[in-house]
């Protein structure tokens, strides 16, 4: 959920209010079993700053806690729980608590394909 077009905004709206944050992992944790889905990917591009660093830790602590209680009465298993997040140094930085991310996620997916691109006009081959 999420992406570059979705942007932070959405995300700042909603890990700025408790309930609403809450309704949403209830309704994705309905909709991922109701679609037969393993779990969900939380892709926030990108999070800026020390409050969105900390909403977003806290998004993904509740969504770990709720699959984890979800999973007790679940026939299908634990909902996996991975987090999209910059290869860069400085969007790691600004915004990303990784230790504390860490606790919480089954996988971090490192989106490297930004390092390299149409924008370049030659190829370089390696041994």
């Amino acid at each position: 959920m999420g992406g570059w077009a979705f942007g932070s905004e959405p995300f700042r709206a909603l890990t700025s209010n408790t309930f609403r944050m809450n309704g949403f992992i209830y309704d994705a944790i309905e909709f991922l079993r109701k679609h037969n889905f393993d779990g969900l990917d939380i892709d926030w591009e990108y999070p800026r700053g020390p409050d969105d660093r900390a909403a977003f830790v806290s998004l993904i602590k509740e969504l770990r806690l709720a699959f984890e209680g979800e999973s007790k009465s679940a026939e299908s298993g634990k909902l996996i729980l991975s987090a999209a997040v910059p290869a860069s140094f400085e969007a790691i930085a600004a915004g990303y608590d990784v230790p504390e991310l860490s606790k919480y996620l089954d996988y971090i997916n490192v989106m490297t394909y930004d390092f390299h691109g149409q924008w370049e006009n030659q190829v370089i081959l390696t041994e």
